[in-house]
């Protein structure tokens, strides 16, 4: 028995979904190689569009990320799904919850008594 790949070559959902494995473990090259593919079996898969996109944002291919983008926004609104890749760090940290607001105290617009006081 085969693997994935030679078994269905010319299934782009299995195409796209090595490519995402690949950009979740740093190989973005590989993933770009896996997106084209998918995208040679079907010219209009807009998940695949976007990941190839953010991979190549990711290479510093900024032209051709967005070349990309706009593929994929023609093509509808599909179920798009940030690829995370393994030599990316978050751009943002998660805010923390001031632990005061929780029990009226901190800001007033975050307490209850804050709350309250709006209505």
């Amino acid at each position: 028995m085969g693997t994935i790949l030679e078994d269905h070559p010319n299934f782009a959902d299995v195409r796209h979904g090595v490519g995402r494995c690949l950009a979740m473990m740093g190989d973005a090259e590989g993933a770009l190689e896996q997106f084209d593919e998918a995208l040679k079996v079907n010219d209009t898969y807009a998940e695949a569009l976007l990941n190839r996109a953010i991979v190549l944002n990711d290479l510093g291919r900024f032209k051709e990320a967005s070349g990309s983008f706009h593929k994929a926004s023609a093509f509808g609104r599909p179920r798009f799904r940030r690829v995370p890749l393994a030599h990316r760090k978050p751009t943002r940290e998660r805010p923390r919850q001031d632990r005061r607001s929780l029990h009226g105290g901190g800001s007033p617009r975050r307490s209850r008594s804050g709350i309250r006081d709006c209505r």
